[in-house]
């Protein structure tokens, strides 16, 4: 086959060459793209590399002639053609983004925002030092570096820049051979992926194939398709996948996901009639509308075929091959050129055959389509499809080139294949710009059949080939040259107006959508318009307009206008007058429409502004077209024209009332004649004489229409004003929408703009009497401008119903408001383009002052309040900013504000025109405040200099001086005066306001403009404004009033001939002494409140100066009875009462220590007092004397400090059983800690069970349909937000009061060892454990260890353990009943045990606690997103693999047996209710409740045994629970303090400090519960004291259970080989719990698998219960008294302390490496470290090295493992330092209040210990513990891996990159790990910020399905790494997404900010954004302090949308 190729190529004979390929490719393909059979979705089968060889390799061959060929790339035609790949210059980039891909943009040089650059073009040009923008590609677009048109400086960066080298001409000969094969090839795939028969291949394939299979006949095998539609869910794809192909819900989502991302998927394989039953089950239509879809305006199926297999292998290899082709143009940059010549060339007849044939199959199959779904449809629908069946049928063409059958059959293919086209389009054509040029213009000879087939499809148009109009139609030439040769323009409207008649009403022939809201079929109409801006977007030169450019320009407007026609009058409205509207009006799509074309009108305003015949040819145009409106009119009798009076004058008006006639906010085409009067120099003939027949025509139009021209114009600010005074209220919130979007930014530069630009245009020319009397009528105000006027109405009520004469002053005050509003508007918005002389960054720059005149503000809050204009988005708003304002950045986490300038001030307007109500309300507060201490002229916000207006607008301010409205004023004022029911303030503040303007326009012109003049002649205006001065109805704005009297008289002084400074001595005098007098009255009224304010003050001070002496004195008296020596702290009254909860005083000398035999003492002087936030009442804290407090609570599970495994995953436990780790200490890896905080607010208890009572209650009385709804809070939970603070809780702290007021004795009290040393403490206590049994009792009783179990008599044991109920010791032999492989026969064991069990009156606690131990949980197995299985604990012996097993009954008879005789001997300390001292009785209820609380939140596992526990075990499992809690909580505390740079007691806050002392003393209370149980004292001690067991390989495993690695066979519990150990495990520990006879000396736990200091915590709590009598006994003794004890910082305390701290030093030692990376960088292999240490140090840490791992070499870096012990010394003993200062009440030395500090040496002293490390581990004590204790390091790797690495760090937050683009960047190549798609990116990839691991969140290729819940990837990711909370990035939305549970979650901004400090939170503005490390920091202080669930709950008080996630789905 390869030879035949090769020589096809070389004699060129191409249709051989076809042959052999399609031969080829028939005989492989079916074979290499074979299907699945279980699994027909999968195509991770796919041998790539046999692809490559058997079906690439040969296409080379073909393209370079080489038969001997192996490389399957076109690399070898580089040779050939003799060019360079690695060459760019003078290319264009063509780099085609990926999705995700970032692309950027060039505020200063690109042409348009569609112009971008990739990263690698960026980083090399010269815009990445000017302003910039970022943003993520959508996987369509190329990058455009290189290409001219595009950028306007800087076209190429420095690789693609142009030289003058010739280029390159490939030889004939090759470029022929490589544009036939590429031929074949299009062909070839094309073919086949529009290949609409799907029984058969095409046809040229086909003939081939029958000559190749002349005698085979094989029975081909079907697929059964399914294809991508975008209007079906997920949900429902899943489901029908479930539902007919019956495969797995994981399964199901991952087909889901295959068709989403390539757009089909096969999903089964069999025979044609399975096949075809399947496809009718998928489309079958079911009654949920889970399977039906809405397509369009109609009901379709899914879209499912049934498929050949052989042409679905074809079709895979044509993706394979374009695939294959794109990636080669980068391999052989020429075959660009070549690929798209092959495209845009014409077929011949032999090609054009094929393509043909193939395109008639493919109508008639569409054809057939159509019918079919006729046939589905209603008869309604199929009426409706036959009004289009001739636009809807597709149109039989031939295509003439690819390109047409690319572009006209674009949406027959799959979304893959789409793609890859549009991929080789960009590579290929569109980097030529003459293949450009032709591509346009065939797209648009066919734009209206491609539109047609783009509404009629489904798909986004990022996956359309209309998406590609962009490409050519943002290039300048090339746009103007279609509209010019094409008549693109026209083409593109004509498009949209025939898919736009169908919505047209017949009657009004305007659009309608009462029926339908914005229906789907014209939003993808609309798309067109984006294609009209394109091409308009550059605007020609004046001399840039050909004679076909303005002819074609002009036809495209004049469709343009036939479509506004559609728009003009458009949801008209009439006012209701009766009653409210029944229903509100359609109003949306009408601002829909709008919002797509205004900036196609602003482009075309633009366009007309540089010519002027186009300019009045279009105007003639238009008003021409405004016949086609009439104007209407409301005279009931048929009248049209009414004359309006006005005190003398009148004028003919046209008869229109707005309350009584129809208005409608949409008059496209009146505002697109305003807009076309933005250039007044082409309308300047309007006011002069001309001989040009245009402009006479224009003239007679505008003439004609005389005030009609600005009529509707007028209309709608009418109705606006209406609106503002209430009279429309009745017509709903219809109405009420369209007028804030009418006034809104993103609309009102094409509406309410054009409107004032158009009233503006009617002013002008207009008489002045004529437009104010318009005005006055329309406004319904020409009665109330007449003097006489006294609220009577002549021409009837404003209303049909009665209305109250204080209703109709409002109404006709409000109205006379908005009437001076628009006087002002008319006058003073001169800064529009045309109207003014002014730039436009003068009126860029006007809008932010007014803007910042409301306040500082943010550069976002400043781009919202701008219009979203086309002439504003040319211009800089960041340069207008910076022109008038300062930016000023307060702090580093806040963002910057902008601050307007003082000399920027002068330019403020009260009634500027974009402001609303409360922007006016606010911007005259924030500049009353600001010019306070200012000038009297600035304090009166005078009206501000205005520009000139250009020539057509300068008779505008003619209006001021017209006698009407002057005698306006004049009522006005007058009506103020006399406090008229018609005036108001604001009405009085804008008359003052015009008053002022018009003396501005004097001052300017004083020749022309006499306005005062004109007032005094008409009214005498000075006089009514003089008369005003200093009375109250003057006070709103009385500056103003004096400053213009002022100006009036300086003018009209001028104009008399006075002088100026005579003139201001006149008028200024009288205004000092006011103003004078009015200082002196605010003095004095300031002195006497200052006077008032230091009496008080003084009153106070006395007060606190007398308790302070009555306290010294009591102090004095107290001092006087200690020993003088003594040093007595001081009471620091102000330290001490806000530091410490009671007033303390510290007796003690020298150094401060809270612990052992120097310790200190504290003594309470004053109880602290708390007010109940409840009932605010105050209670002492006291153990008698006051009610029992407590503190709101929140408990949760934390995973803060969770040891993770090798692979990152949390090391936490499913089993539930009781083992070791539970009872008495926590595990190394700490698994779960139960995190307490506090929020310091303080309730009785009783006030507390009686507002959780009610909340409850209140929750259970809600309506039903409220308890599906989403909660933050949850009740039932026990949660409750605090009463005052609204901090979520769930539990409640109690607040004990200090060991020092209660009758309960310390430890010290009982302790014989205070003349102990510590090494004589240890060996003793060592001793003590070491020896068997020491009571004699017991010893008489216990059988002989001679003698086997099996040697004695069953009989005998049992009748001895009766007799002996009271002294029985459980032995060996009873151990011996309930291990597995006892040797004697159960069965009489069971029959006696039962009738002694039932016999048994206390029988429930044995048989629930036997039941307990073999009760398997049911989903022990199951991997649970929340635990990792986790190993057995093993505590006795291990049985023999091969041993049996008994039966689970007779074993429960055995167990009940022998807890009954175990246990039998202390019943009431098992049945015991009580958890603390007789001292705190009344705290024991709120204890209980907080210990209940604690346990549920500890672990969670099986029903039966937590239950168990609260029932029996409650005292010693809350002590035991609550230690270690108070062990994460003072550990977490402490790591907040240190990653923070804050000292340890220096920086507290309240929260920290109650809840530390709570935890405190609850921690010295419960320690009650282990006085009966020193044997669980003895276990922990043996822990420190004893040798570990043996370390094996397993026995890692084999005493604290671990997570084990991935991969690795869980050692579950519920395996049947384990579940006898478990049951002896936990049996073993119970009887060396409650063991009368003392601890076993062999059971032991490894010391490297315990938290040490959750065990230092313990044993010092209960220590002390250990002496009796002066004697330390280290085992249970009988017949015990309850004593009242509790821990004090006692010498024992302070030994076990400095014990464990060995201990955690040998922890350090066992688990250092040097090459964990987190304190060293490994140096060179030969380079000499030099250790910082001493050498008495470093041999000393050698010694000791070598006594923990003497078959290691020692480390090379000593001096890091010292700092390794010093880290952990700190992380050990801070918390317990924090613990005891608040339990001892000791204050700490200040060294460890003062952050500079950072010496270990004041907090060892602190603590009793050594001051030095040195000197903690030197001794042969430490020697032999540490040799002790090596026997605890396995030898094995694998088993070292597992142990966790000492001292414990938290679980910080990752460090980010400082640019956000790098972090975009790093992203964009993630690939989703479970789609095997190569291009299979994430659309939403998540960094999680705990581990750093990027997931692809919210989709459901990712989900995982675990107890028939779905998790996202983003919510098991949290199980498994960060617990119950996590903090994770979206990168491309730039979003927080903080999670807890599946209800609770919200979105924050990312820590990255832009340069003003302002976060972009969905990365909308695209600005480069910095990583701001306050920011983060914040965010790791909220990490660190646990805050997640309350900041995840307070943040939904604020943004309540964040309800509507599920969480779960992340």
């Amino acid at each position: 086959m390869l030879v035949d190729l090769v020589s096809a190529a070389q004699k060129e004979d191409w249709a051989e060459l076809r042959n052999v390929l399609y031969k080829h490719w028939l005989k492989t393909c079916p074979k290499l793209y074979s299907i699945n059979n279980e699994q027909p979705w999968d195509n991770t089968g796919f041998n790539e590399k046999l692809i490559n060889e058997q079906l690439f390799v040969p296409l080379v061959s073909a393209f370079c002639i080489d038969s001997q060929n192996s490389d399957s790339t076109l690399n070898g035609l580089n040779k050939l053609a003799g060019t360079d790949p690695t060459k760019k210059t003078g290319q264009m980039c063509g780099h085609v983004f990926k999705n995700g891909e970032l692309t950027y943009t060039c505020m200063d040089c690109a042409q348009d925002g569609t112009c971008v650059m990739c990263l690698e073009c960026f980083e090399a040009s010269i815009h990445k030092n000017h302003k910039y923008r970022l943003h993520p590609s959508s996987g369509s677009g190329y990058c455009d570096c290189g290409d001219i048109d595009a950028w306007s400086d800087g076209y190429a960066c420095s690789n693609h820049t142009k030289n003058d080298e010739e280029s390159h001409k490939i030889p004939e000969e090759l470029l022929l051979r490589t544009r036939k094969i590429v031929d074949i090839i299009l062909i070839y795939c094309i073919n086949l992926i529009t290949q609409q028969d799907d029984a058969a291949l095409p046809k040229d394939i086909e003939s081939v194939k029958a000559e190749l299979n002349r005698d085979v006949t094989t029975a081909p095998q079907y697929l059964t398709v399914l294809y991508n539609d975008e209007t079906h869910t997920y949900e429902s794809v899943i489901k029908v996948l479930e539902l007919y192909i019956h495969c797995t819900k994981d399964q199901a989502m991952l087909v889901a996901t295959l068709v989403d991302r390539e757009g089909r998927s096969a999903v089964k394989l069999g025979s044609k009639n399975e096949c075809t039953k399947a496809k009718d089950d998928f489309q079958r239509k079911k009654s949920g509308s889970t399977v039906i879809r809405r397509s369009v305006d109609r009901s379709l199926p899914l879209a499912v075929k049934v498929m050949d297999t052989e042409l679905f292998a074809h079709q895979n290899h044509a993706i394979s091959l374009l695939n294959w082709l794109n990636i080669q143009m980068d391999v052989f940059p020429s075959l660009r050129e070549i690929v798209g010549e092959a495209m845009l060339a014409q077929l011949n007849e032999t090609e054009k055959e094929i393509v043909i044939e193939e395109n008639v199959t493919s109508m008639e199959e569409g054809q057939e389509q159509i019918e079919v779904k006729v046939e589905e449809e209603s008869e309604e629908s199929i009426e409706n499809m036959e009004v289009d069946e001739e636009s809807t049928c597709p149109q039989k063409s031939e295509a003439k080139t690819l390109l047409e059958t690319i572009l006209l059959k674009d949406t027959e293919m799959w979304k893959s294949a789409r793609s890859l086209l549009h991929q080789m389009l960009m590579k290929t054509v569109f980097m030529n710009y003459e293949q450009k040029v032709k591509f346009s213009k065939t797209f648009i000879q066919h734009y209206d059949k491609i539109y047609q087939y783009f509404i009629d499809d489904d798909h986004d148009m990022d996956i359309s080939v209309v998406g590609l109009s962009v490409q050519f139609l943002t290039v300048p030439a090339l746009a103007r040259q279609l509209i010019a040769e094409d008549d693109a323009f026209s083409v593109i409207i004509k498009t949209l107006i025939s898919h736009t008649n169908k919505y047209i009403k017949e009657e009004s022939k305007r659009f309608d959508f009462m029926g339908r809201s914005f229906p789907t079929e014209l939003k993808r109409s609309l798309n067109i318009s984006r294609d009209m801006a394109y091409l308009l977007n550059a605007v020609p030169s004046s001399d840039g307009w050909s004679p076909e450019l303005r002819t074609n320009f002009i036809k495209g407007l004049k469709h343009f206008l036939n479509f506004l026609h559609h728009l003009q009058g458009m949801d008209e409205v009439k006012r209701q007058a009766g009653e409210h509207q029944i229903w509100e009006s359609e109003w949306e799509t009408a601002f829909n429409i709008l919002l797509r074309m205004k900036d196609v009108i602003s482009l075309i305003i633009l366009w007309t502004n540089t010519n002027k015949d186009v300019h009045n040819e279009i105007l003639l145009l238009c008003l021409e077209e405004m016949d086609q409106h009439p104007i209407t009119s409301t005279d009931e009798n048929g009248g049209t024209h009414i004359v309006v009076e006005v005190e003398t004058v009148s004028a003919t008006l046209r008869n229109f009332d707005v309350l009584r006639g129809g208005v409608s906010i949409h008059q496209p085409i009146v505002r697109l004649i305003a807009g076309l009067f933005s250039s007044p120099d082409f309308v300047q003939f309007l006011k002069g004489q001309t001989e040009n027949e245009m402009e006479v025509k224009i003239r007679n139009r505008v003439k004609l229409l005389g005030k009609d021209f600005y009529e509707m114009s007028l209309r709608v600010l009418v109705l606006c004003a209406q609106s503002v005074a209430q009279l429309w209220r009745r017509n709903g919130f219809s109405l009420v929408n369209q007028i804030h979007n009418y006034f809104s930014p993103l609309c009102r530069s094409e509406m309410f703009d054009r409107d004032i630009l158009m009233i503006q245009v009617g002013c002008a020319i207009t008489p002045p009497v004529d437009f104010l009397l318009h005005l006055l009528q329309r406004f319904r105000l020409a009665q109330w401008a007449e003097t006489s006027f006294e609220g009577f109405v002549k021409q009837g009520r404003l209303d049909n119903t009665k209305m109250d004469t204080e209703d109709l002053s409002k109404i006709t005050v409000t109205l006379a408001e908005e009437f001076l509003q628009l006087i002002i508007m008319i006058v003073g918005e001169r800064f529009a383009p045309g109207v003014g002389k002014c730039p436009s960054m003068s009126g860029l720059q006007r809008e932010v002052v007014h803007v910042l005149c409301t306040g500082s503000q943010t550069f976002s809050h400043i781009q919202h309040k701008m219009s979203h204009d086309v002439p504003s988005k040319r211009i800089s708003l960041h340069e207008a900013v910076n022109a008038v304002a300062d930016f000023r950045k307060p702090l580093a986490t806040s963002a910057g504000q902008f601050y307007l300038k003082n000399d920027c001030l002068n330019q403020f307007n009260p009634f500027f025109m974009h402001y609303s109500k409360s922007d006016q309300s606010q911007a005259e507060q924030h500049q009353t405040k600001i010019r306070s201490k200012m000038d009297k002229s600035i304090r009166a916000c005078i009206p501000p200099k205005l520009p000139e207006f250009n020539t057509f607008f300068e008779r505008i301010p003619d209006i001021l001086r017209n006698p009407l409205i002057i005698r306006i004023l004049r009522l006005i004022i007058d009506r103020t005066t006399k406090r008229n029911r018609f005036s108001s303030d604001r009405l009085f503040h804008k008359a003052l306001f015009i008053v002022g303007m018009a003396l501005n326009e004097e001052e300017t012109n004083p020749e022309e403009f006499n306005f005062t003049g004109i007032a005094e002649d008409t009214c005498g205006l000075i006089e009514a404004l003089e008369g005003l001065q200093g009375k109250q109805e003057s006070s709103i704005c009385h500056l103003l009033l004096d400053e213009i009297i002022l100006k009036y008289k300086r003018l009209r002084g001028l104009r008399a001939g006075t002088s100026k400074e005579e003139t201001t001595e006149k008028i200024e005098k009288p205004n000092n002494e006011t103003v004078e007098e009015a200082k002196l009255r605010r003095a004095a009224k300031a002195a006497e409140m200052r006077k008032k304010a230091m009496s008080k003050m003084t009153n106070m001070q006395t007060k606190f100066m007398k308790q302070i002496e009555e306290v010294e004195r009591k102090e004095d008296q107290t001092t006087s009875n200690t020993n003088e020596q003594t040093n007595v702290g001081k009471v620091d009254f102000y330290g001490k009462s806000d530091y410490d909860e009671d007033i303390v005083r510290a007796i003690g000398t020298d150094f401060p220590v809270c612990i052992g035999a120097n310790r200190w003492k504290a003594e309470i002087i004053s109880e602290r007092k708390l007010t109940c936030i409840l009932c605010q009442e105050d209670e002492p804290v006291h153990p008698t004397n006051g009610k029992p407090m407590v503190c709101a609570a929140f408990i949760q599970q934390s995973q803060l400090f969770t040891h993770k495994n090798r692979n990152g995953e949390l090391m936490t436990s499913t089993s539930t059983s009781i083992s070791p780790k539970d009872l008495l200490t926590a595990p190394a890896t700490l698994q779960y800690g139960v995190d307490v905080s506090t929020c310091s607010h303080s309730m009785h208890f009783e006030c507390y069970k009686t507002m959780f009572e009610a909340n409850k209650n209140r929750e259970s009385l809600r309506a039903r349909q409220q308890h599906g709804s989403h909660k933050m809070v949850e009740p039932e939970e026990g949660e409750y937000l605090c009463p005052l603070c609204k901090r979520l809780s769930n539990a409640a702290i109690p607040i004990l009061p200090a060991t020092q007021i209660t009758p309960i004795r310390g430890f010290s009290t009982v302790s014989g060892a205070i003349n102990e040393e510590f090494d004589d403490w240890v060996a003793r206590v060592k001793r003590q454990l070491d020896m068997p049994c020491s009571n004699e009792n017991i010893r008489k009783k216990g059988h002989s260890r001679k003698r086997s179990h099996s040697e004695r008599s069953l009989l005998d044991l049992e009748k001895q353990a009766q007799k002996d109920e009271e002294t029985t010791t459980p032995s060996a032999g009873l151990l011996a009943l309930v291990t597995p492989h006892s040797e004697t026969d159960p069965a009489g064991i069971v029959e006696m045990v039962v009738r002694n069990v039932e016999n048994d009156a206390t029988n429930e606690f044995y048989n629930e606690l036997a039941a307990m131990f073999l009760d398997q949980d049911p989903i022990a197995n199951s991997v649970s997103p929340i635990n990792t299985p986790e190993a057995t604990p093993i505590g006795g012996t291990t049985p023999r693999s091969n041993e049996s097993t008994p039966d689970k009954k007779p074993l429960s008879a055995q167990i009940q047996h022998a807890l009954h005789t175990l246990i039998r001997p202390f019943p009431g300390l098992v049945n015991s209710n009580r958890l603390c001292g007789n001292g705190l009785e009344q705290y024991e209820e709120s204890i209980k409740e907080l210990g209940k609380n604690m346990i549920k939140f500890r672990k969670k596992g099986n029903e039966s045994k937590t239950k168990f526990i609260e029932k029996h075990l409650k005292g010693y499992v809350i002590a035991t629970v609550t230690w270690q809690s108070a062990a994460h909580v003072a550990r977490a505390i402490s790591s907040y303090l240190h990653y923070d740079g804050k000292p340890l007691f220096g920086a507290l806050n309240t929260r920290h400090r109650d809840c530390l002392s709570a935890m405190a003393r609850l921690c010295s209370s419960l320690s009650h519960n282990l006085q009966f149980l020193q044997n669980a004292i003895s276990d922990m001690l043996r822990i420190l004291c004893c040798e570990p067991p043996v370390a094996s390989s397993s026995s890692v495993s084999s005493t604290i259970p671990q997570s084990p690695p991935a991969g690795a066979p869980s050692t579950s519990t519920s395996t049947p080989s384990n579940s006898s150990t478990n049951v002896t495990a936990n049996f073993t520990f119970l009887m060396q719990l409650f063991n009368l006879g003392g601890p076993k000396k062999n059971a032991n736990l490894n010391i490297l698998q315990v938290d040490i200091l959750s065990l230092a915590i313990s044993l010092m709590m209960s220590i002390g219960w250990t002496w009796h009598n002066g004697n330390q006994l280290l085992n249970t003794v009988g017949n015990q008294k309850q004593r009242q004890l509790a821990p004090d910082g006692s010498v024992d305390e302070a030994y076990v302390l400095r014990l464990s701290l060995l201990a955690h030093y040998f922890q350090i030692f066992a688990t250092y490496e040097e090459n964990d990376g987190n304190d060293v960088q490994m140096t060179e292999e030969n380079e000499e470290v030099v250790s910082e240490l001493d050498a008495q140090t470093n041999q000393l840490l050698t010694k000791l090295f070598f006594f923990c791992r003497p078959y290691e070499s020692r480390p090379r870096r000593m001096d890091l493992l010292y700092k390794r012990l010093e880290e952990g010394a700190q992380n050990l003993l801070r918390p317990i330092a924090l613990i005891y200062h608040f339990l001892t009440l000791i204050d700490p030395p200040e060294a460890l209040k003062d952050p500079s500090i950072n010496s270990s040496e004041p907090l060892f002293r602190y603590l009793s210990l050594p001051s030095k490390i040195e000197e903690q581990i030197s001794g042969s004590l430490v020697e032999n513990l540490f040799s002790m204790w090596s026997h605890a390091i396995p030898r094995d790797s694998f088993s070292r891996q597992e142990i966790v690495v000492q001292p414990v760090r938290p679980n910080l937050l990752v460090d980010l990159p400082l640019k956000y683009s790098q972090l975009i960047n790093q992203v964009s190549t993630f690939r989703c790990p479970s789609i095997p798609i190569e291009e299979s990116t994430s659309n939403v990839p998540t960094i999680c910020l705990v581990c750093g691991q990027v997931l692809c969140s919210q989709a459901y290729c990712c989900q995982r399905i675990i107890d028939k819940q779905t998790y996202g990837a983003c919510r098991y990711h949290m199980s498994q790494c960060s617990g119950s909370v996590g903090i994770f990035l979206r990168v491309r939305d730039c979003n927080l997404v903080l999670m807890t549970t599946r209800k609770r979650g919200c979105f924050r901004p990312a820590p990255y900010v832009d340069e003003f400090g302002e976060s972009d939170q969905g990365f909308r503005r695209g600005n480069p954004l910095q990583l701001n490390k306050g920011l983060y920091q914040k965010l790791k202080q909220l990490w660190l302090q646990q805050g997640v669930t309350e900041e995840v709950v307070n943040y939904n008080e604020i943004d309540f949308r964040n309800h509507q996630y599920d969480w779960g789905h992340f």
